[in-house]
């Protein structure tokens, strides 16, 4: 289960929710217990096993998000915004999820590699957290900031191995995902994909536009190849329904019935 925190920063609370620097903290510790509180509902309604464990991810979007202009997608803040102010503010809110008890760190739909060496360092001041990071690419080889994203996933994946779990992409169409998880495999870094349903983000609109794909035939076509592929977590990003987790649940695991080991499947946004 993913926190409803990609966008949440102790700077956009106080500006926009009026909140003073403590309770904007708070508020980001609120959404892990509003996801615990959530599991133990399902669990007590039988909607879950109540022995399955259940992995809360601490959502932690680029700061594109914070500025709502959709640079999340083209990371053209890199090239105008200091890093370390940057670093600076990312550090509480990590620092939030942490002490809220996340058992896990998503760094998320980041554009540029200067953002993710921030983050690896971030990570780094926590050394019993681990985390998966995952980019957003404008088209098969590159990140949307024009980075590779082969070169970058391998210069991250030296930073900190102990630490981060999966590197990947996330918030992008299927096909694309896939082709760039196909380049990094030979890398043997652990992948995380979670692709969006296809459209893309209108900045100036502030919508999804474009033609969406259809869901069912998105999972037919991909799960199992990303399964082949070695994909360690899968799932899926913006606009993905509940149909579809099942259909990917169901995919991977008639797959690791043919096979000894598995792939774990989680759900974003």
């Amino acid at each position: 289960m993913v926190t409803n925190t990609y966008q949440a920063s102790i700077e956009g609370f106080q500006t926009h929710l009026g909140l003073n620097e403590t309770e904007a903290i708070n508020l980001i510790k609120k959404s892990v217990t509003l996801c615990r509180k959530a599991i133990e509902i399902e669990k007590s309604l039988k909607m879950i096993n109540e022995d399955k464990e259940i992995l809360i991810a601490g959502s932690v979007g680029p700061y594109g998000a914070f500025l709502t202009d959709g640079s999340e997608y083209t990371g053209n803040y890199i090239s105008t915004c200091d890093i370390e102010y940057i670093k600076k503010w990312h550090r509480p809110r990590i620092q939030a999820l942490i002490e809220g008890g996340v058992d896990v760190l998503a760094f998320e739909t980041i554009p540029a590699l200067q953002e993710a060496k921030v983050l690896i360092e971030l990570l780094k001041e926590y050394p019993n957290m681990k985390a998966w990071l995952s980019f957003s690419c404008k088209d098969e080889n590159y990140l949307s900031y024009g980075q590779s994203f082969v070169e970058v996933a391998e210069q991250c994946w030296s930073m900190n191995p102990t630490q981060i779990m999966a590197i990947g992409v996330n918030c992008l169409a299927a096909s694309t995902a896939t082709e760039l998880i196909a380049k990094l495999g030979p890398k043997n870094i652990p992948a995380i994909i979670y692709p969006n349903y296809g459209k893309i983000w209108d900045a100036c609109k502030k919508e999804w536009v474009g033609p969406s794909v259809s869901q069912s035939d998105e999972v037919e076509l991909y799960v199992e190849k990303w399964c082949e592929l070695g994909v360690k977590y899968l799932g899926g990003c913006c606009g993905t329904s509940m149909e579809t987790y099942q259909k990917m649940r169901s995919i991977v695991d008639a797959y690791n019935q043919k096979l000894e080991g598995g792939t774990d499947s989680f759900a974003s946004r």
